[in-house]
Formats: C-alpha cells, structure tokens, sequence
C-alpha cells in the first residue's frame, strides 16, 4: 500500500470530503480554483544555494526572491514550480450547466499532498468531468501535475498515454476534458485578455476580487489565516462559475434567459447557505447588477442555439441549426415579398422608434422603386442596342454576299 508523507494513507483518502453526497453520473463539469503559497524551504535551497545557511528562516529567502523579482519587472511572482496548493474549491455543475455544491478540499487538510490527492480521486470518482478554470492551463492543471509528480500519484487517465494526441485529456484543444476560460477569450492566446477573471466577472455583474488577491496568499498562510484563504477562493470558483455561464450563451450552448435562470438558482443556493458561510455572505453582499442592454424582456421559453454537448449528437446538431437557418432565411424571404409586412417594426431596431422604422421603410420602398425603374430603363437600352446589333449584322452579311 502507498504511502506519501509519513502517516497519508492513500487508499483511506476520500475524495472532495465535506460536500454533499449525489449521484456520479449527475456531475458534468467540475469548476475549480487553486490557492498556492511558496515552498521556502525549497526556494531557498535552490534560488540562493550559496546563501541557504545563512537565512534565520526559509520565509527570508521567498522575500527576498519576490524583492529582485520586483526591481527586474515590477511583479513578484513567484514561478509555480516552486509552489504547493494549500487550497482548492470546487463547484459541481450538472449537464445544463446547473450549480450543484461547492466542495473545499482545505476542510479536512490543509496537507498539500491529502489536498493533490482528493483532487485527482475526486475527479476520476466522478465520471472524469469536464475541468473549468480561468488560466487554469497555465497555473492551476501544471501545479496539480506537479503535486502528483512530487507526492507520487498515479493520474493514468489524466496522461492517457495510449490515446491520439487530440484525444488526450491534456491537449490544448480538448475542450471536452478542460475548458479554460482564458483561451476562449483569447483564442488560444492568440491576443492578450488584461484584467483577467476579475474583469470578467465584473462585466456581467459579478464581484470579481473584493478584498483579497492572490498575491496576498503566501503573507496570510504564515499568519494562519487559512479560512479566509479558504473563502477568497471560493469566491473565485463563484466568478468563475459565473462567466462560464456567460460563455455557454456566447458559444450558443445557453439562450440568455436560461442563464439567467441558472444564475438565479445559483443566487438562491448562496442565499440559503449564506448564515453558516462567511464567503457567500460577503459574495452576495458584492453582488452587482447586470441589466439587459436591449431593455426588453426575454422569454424564459427561447430555446437555446446548441443543446448541451452529449445530449444530441454532432449531426443531429448541425440539422438542427441548418433547419433554423433555413427557417430564418425563408421568413425574412417572406417579409420581403409582402407588401403588408412593410410598416411593421423591423426586428433589429430599439421599440420606441417606431415612427423612424416607418419612416426607414417608406425610404427603402422609395429606394426599391427607383431601383427597378433603373432595371428597367437599363433593360430597354440593351434591348436597343441588341435590336441595332442584329441590324448591323444583317447589313454586314448582305454585303459580304454582294462582294462574293
């Protein structure tokens, strides 16, 4: 039997303890932040080998790393390899992007190596779900792959050696193993998205960060400050959640009113939950406001563009928006034919500008009339030159015969 770290038993870890108990097959999606903090010890050992004896503590040397970090390019980042999770919230979502429960893998241990361990247990407990990070692909998935390396754990389904390449969960573009928000507004870093999760957040009128940063976690670790390291995260995951959401209605997974009725739901989860946690109380009580710029009421009963994925195969899905295409283009076909439809209010103009729609018709009445008494003019003209045409040759056959 395994054994990392002196006493873990691995085989008696269970995985995303403190959560409510649910069926595995009801989790899709698993929406997850990591909190890490600096391994002094090996930052010290490593970064000032000459000068590892003469540090009081491992912490002086995280400082002053972070302290050259700032004069060469004004961030203290530390690389996350030299980083362990102290950390991770996860938010379980179901296949119409419903929330579940929200687990912290902290609430038993605060052991990185318990803590990488429940992580990649959880994950294979439940079905293998989709991850969903922002950034999760540069920080979050390489940290835990690398607690695994450290700690020795065994992720073959992560790896998934034997699969081709664009099949293996790790893949970049697998999205049916790791949606990273990020990418989506990048494009596959194909720009840069500065502001990060906190911008996101904020545009649909989510807190985003409140009071707390993720550079503050190494500071509020060596002061015990575990539980607000614990909240700060989940208030990521919620953000996280969130915009997620957001990007289901942009990709047409989700019809804007069917987000907005998850949300919603979600808001009521929180509510009901918010006297025994600190974190949903202090996220509830940041909740913004996102109004609906098109100042109308959506109807609850839109369908959404894209059924979930799993739910209708890929062709069935492309018949489905080829039909509604279709759709669409024989109605507007219709529109344009019928006179009657001439004064209506076109679709895309605002509701209180009736009298310009109007006004916008009679112009493109006007502009059709002149544009087919132009047609016709046009087709007069040809019909004359062609009427010469054929005079010419006739004259011009009648007098090679007279030549002959």
């Amino acid at each position: 039997m395994l054994r990392v770290s002196g006493s873990l038993d691995i085989q008696k870890i269970q995985p995303f303890a403190g959560s409510e108990l649910m069926p595995e097959s009801s989790i899709r999606y698993l929406v997850f932040d990591v909190e890490s903090f600096v391994d002094a010890p090996l930052a010290a050992r490593l970064h000032f080998p000459e000068e590892e004896k003469t540090f009081q503590h491992p912490e002086e040397a995280v400082a002053r790393w972070k302290e050259e970090l700032r004069s060469q390019t004004g961030k203290d980042f530390i690389p996350y390899t030299f980083h362990l999770p102290t950390a991770i919230v996860l938010a379980k979502v179901s296949e119409d992007f419903e929330l579940l429960d929200i687990a912290a893998l902290s609430e038993v241990s605060l052991r990185p190596a318990e803590i990488a361990e429940r992580f990649w247990r959880g994950w294979e407990r439940y079905g293998r779900p989709t991850f969903v990070t922002f950034n999760g692909r540069s920080f979050d998935i390489p940290l835990l792959e690398l607690a695994a390396f450290r700690f020795g754990l065994s992720i073959p389904g992560w790896f998934s050696p034997l699969a081709k390449n664009y099949d293996q969960p790790r893949s970049r573009y697998n999205q049916s193993a790791h949606i990273d928000l990020q990418e989506i507004f990048t494009n596959f870093g194909s720009t840069r998205f500065n502001g990060g999760l906190d911008l996101a957040a904020n545009l649909i009128g989510k807190p985003g960060k409140i009071d707390v940063f993720g550079e503050m976690v190494d500071t509020m670790r060596q002061e015990g400050r575990f539980q607000e390291i614990e909240d700060y995260c989940r208030c990521d995951v919620l953000d996280t959640y969130f915009v997620f959401l957001r990007t289901r209605v942009m990709m047409g997974y989700l019809s804007l009113a069917e987000e907005q009725k998850r949300v919603e739901s979600a808001r009521k989860w929180l509510e009901e939950r918010a006297e025994d946690c600190a974190a949903y109380r202090h996220y509830l009580e940041s909740w913004g406001c996102w109004e609906d710029p098109w100042n109308r009421t959506v109807s609850p009963e839109l369908p959404s563009a894209i059924s979930s994925p799993g739910s209708i195969p890929g062709g069935a899905q492309n018949r489905i928006s080829q039909k509604a295409v279709s759709s669409e283009i024989q109605g507007q076909e219709q529109h344009a034919d019928s006179a009657a439809h001439s004064r209506q209010e076109n679709h895309f103009d605002s509701p209180s500008k009736g009298s310009q729609t109007a006004q916008a018709h009679d112009a493109e009445n006007a502009e059709s009339t002149e544009t087919a008494q132009s047609v016709e003019h046009t087709n007069g003209t040809l019909k004359k030159r062609n009427s010469r045409s054929k005079t010419v040759s006739r004259n011009a056959k009648a007098s090679k015969e007279d030549k002959s």
